[in-house]
């Protein structure tokens, strides 16, 4: 697992991009987003994660975090999320509050006095976020420890569709994000050359929207996040979950049955009819055989 920060960009960046008032250069989204794309990691999943204040929607942070495929089951992700957050389970139940579409899992635990929640990727097994949540307090992201200045990215460097996002609302948890939230989440997360980086890297397999309120019991605004997951890279984990046999060819590949083959859009090359192969001896014996049954056939068959 390779875990990286996007490093501060380049003074020339800064410099061609000007006030936040004004339109990027051609060559400031330039410079923008071939820097970001170097923290993603060829044929590794990666997930981006970028914080922006709750009211004003001002990107504050983001970072990068890479690896190979590697499945984690919600027990072992749940241990390492409570941990990896300093989540003490005497304050209250720990739920898994994530989107059964999603490849996160998210752990979240309500505060009394206090609570928290962590982030896990279920497709790398990586914590991706943590953070506490403190009743009439003001909680602290615990992980990542460091996170690139907001100077790092560069706005309206990017014009496409913004793909769809799944909310996740730790004020209102089972009400989730409302959707003009959602939309003016994505408006600013892709925009932004981070945007160009990641479609740069591969496909994109789902983007989360997490409202994260450093403060409950009274809510406040003022200190709360809106942290944006995007995951991209190759295929999920899921759809290679299956165990090869011997021969190569996925369990159940060559049945015959009718659900079967309308599952399977062409015969799988694999499983086409072989002929069977037969030893030296096995051939010899069968000849013997057929020699033998001739010659009594004809004995048989002899005037007497």
């Amino acid at each position: 697992m390779k875990t990286r920060n996007v490093g501060t960009v380049l003074a020339v960046v800064v410099a061609l991009a000007g006030c936040k008032g004004s339109a990027p250069t051609e060559d400031s989204c330039f410079f923008a987003i071939s820097h970001l794309r170097s923290n993603f990691q060829e044929g590794q999943r990666c997930t981006s994660v970028l914080r922006l204040d709750y009211q004003t929607y001002e990107p504050l942070g983001v970072h990068v975090a890479c690896g190979p495929l590697l499945a984690i089951d919600e027990a072992t992700a749940r241990a390492q999320g409570i941990r990896d957050a300093a989540i003490d389970e005497t304050f209250g139940q720990v739920q898994q509050v994530a989107d059964a579409s999603t490849e996160l899992f998210v752990f979240f635990q309500s505060p009394g006095d206090f609570g928290g929640v962590a982030v896990v990727s279920a497709a790398t097994g990586e914590t991706l976020f943590a953070g506490s949540i403190v009743w009439a307090g003001a909680g602290d992201i615990r992980y990542p420890a460091a996170w690139s200045s907001a100077d790092d990215l560069v706005p309206r460097c990017a014009a496409g569709s913004a793909p769809p996002a799944v909310g996740v609302d730790l004020v209102g948890v089972e009400g989730g994000v409302d959707a003009e939230s959602l939309a003016d989440v994505m408006d600013v997360a892709w925009s932004s050359a981070l945007a160009r980086a990641i479609e740069a890297h591969g496909d994109v397999h789902g983007v989360t929207v997490m409202l994260y309120p450093r403060t409950v019991g009274s809510f406040n605004p003022a200190n709360a996040e809106w942290i944006v997951f995007v995951d991209s890279g190759p295929q999920p984990l899921t759809r290679r979950l299956h165990t090869p046999n011997q021969a190569g060819v996925p369990p159940g590949a060559c049945s015959s049955s009718p659900a079967a083959r309308r599952r399977r859009r062409r015969p799988d090359a694999r499983c086409r009819a072989r002929p069977r192969r037969r030893d030296a001896a096995a051939d010899a014996s069968g000849t013997r055989r057929r020699a033998g049954s001739s010659r009594a056939g004809s004995a048989a068959g002899a005037p007497g």
